[in-house]
């Protein structure tokens, strides 16, 4: 059996955690399909977040628990553009859509706020209504 050192300090230092998931990968055993397992599997969990996201976001808009299909398909498209736009802004660099996530989610955090309040008092109202709680 024959042992890969990996030097990952570099690749740590600059952040570039990509690079360094792919070189552990490559130095385990069966490296090329380790790589192209992880790979599979990141391909696999971002494509489905967006779908879960942009169903999420065709719920509240269409206002029921079945929107149409070009609605979810508007907001998957737009949500891939917006995200192709800032890694292309960044030169390719993850950090400007993080920065952008954590942006965006101040004014949401605002909205979702009055949710605080309203959903235990929601949670109240139906417990009295199924006579769960008096």
């Amino acid at each position: 059996m024959v042992q890969v050192a990996v030097n990952l300090s570099e690749t740590l230092q600059n952040f570039n955690f990509d690079q360094a998931t792919i070189a552990v990968a490559q130095a385990l055993p069966s490296g090329t399909f380790m790589a192209a397992a992880i790979l599979l599997l990141t391909t696999i969990f971002v494509a489905t977040t967006g779908d879960s996201m942009s169903y999420a976001i065709a719920v509240v808009s269409a206002g029921h628990d079945h929107p149409h299909t070009a609605i979810r398909a508007f907001w998957g498209i737009a949500m891939a553009v917006m995200a192709g736009v800032l890694l292309y802004m960044g030169a390719g660099q993850i950090g400007v859509l993080q920065q952008f996530i954590v942006i965006s989610a101040i004014p949401v955090s605002l909205i979702i706020l009055p949710s605080l309040w309203a959903g235990p008092q929601a949670a109240f109202a139906m417990a009295r209504e199924q006579n769960i709680i008096k």
